[in-house]
């Protein structure tokens, strides 16, 4: 992961996040975790836009997830070919090769995953809750997503569909 972040700000980022995965997974169970992420990356989603002046426009769930990883890349937060999405029948599939995230992801949900709490499809993911959050701001449709790949930092993916 290539991160754009001061050390110590990156520091401080992954272990309130790391704590706020833990707690939540462990405390209130995997449906909660998944909710918590949702609700997590749809607040996040609209304080960066307000905070940086930058819109996300499109005309479907796709052009709107994609116009959210260009403007994660304007902002510097990530490559410019750090997100693959391509449409479906029922929506997209995202691919991330690189994510901020990946460090509380994976201690975490690993952690989870062995431990029988949580099973693979039912993974949050905050890369993908931030596109899903996306698509709902443009498209006023709601989406549910589940994991079809889990390897963080490396390459995660996610099929979202649009309900």
């Amino acid at each position: 992961m290539t991160s754009s972040l001061d050390p110590l700000t990156e520091l401080l980022a992954n272990t309130l996040f790391d704590g706020a995965y833990r707690a939540t997974g462990y405390i209130l169970g995997p449906q909660q975790l998944k909710a918590f992420v949702r609700s997590f990356a749809e607040v996040a989603f609209e304080h960066m836009l307000t905070k940086t002046s930058k819109t996300v426009q499109g005309k479907d769930a796709v052009s709107a997830a994609s116009a959210w990883a260009s403007v994660e890349t304007e902002l510097g937060l990530y490559k410019s070919d750090h997100t693959e999405i391509s449409a479906t029948a029922e929506g997209f599939e995202a691919t991330y090769t690189d994510c901020n995230y990946a460090e509380a992801c994976g201690s975490v949900l690993a952690d989870l995953i062995s431990q029988g709490v949580m099973d693979k499809e039912e993974l949050p993911c905050m890369r993908c809750s931030l596109s899903v959050a996306a698509v709902q701001k443009v498209t006023r449709a709601k989406s549910k997503y589940k994991m079809i790949q889990h390897a963080p930092g490396f390459r995660c993916r996610c099929s979202v569909v649009t309900i």
